[in-house]
C-alpha cells in the first residue's frame, strides 16, 4: 500500500503517523457474532473489523493516532 504511494515502508516505521480506516462489517463478522455459544473470546478480538487501524499501526510500528471510523448500515 505505502509503495503504491512511493514511500517506503522502512523510512516510515517508527514515526508519529495515524491511521484512519473507515469500513463496515465483512461476512466473517456475522459468522462469528451469531454463534457466540462456541466463542472463547479470544477468536472475536483478532477478527473484529474496528480492530483494523490497530493492526496496520502496529504492523507498521507507528506511534501516531489509529482510529476507526464505523461505516456500517
Amino acid at each position: 500500500m505505502l509503495r503504491l504511494l512511493g514511500v517506503n515502508p522502512d523510512s516510515v516505521r517508527g514515526t508519529n503517523t495515524g491511521v484512519f480506516v473507515g469500513a463496515g462489517p465483512s461476512d466473517s463478522y456475522y459468522q462469528w457474532t451469531n454463534n457466540m455459544e462456541n466463542n472463547t473470546g479470544y477468536e472475536m478480538v483478532g477478527n473484529m473489523i474496528c480492530m483494523v487501524a490497530n493492526r496496520l499501526s502496529y504492523f507498521f510500528d507507528f506511534q501516531g493516532w489509529a482510529v476507526y471510523l464505523s461505516m456500517d448500515t
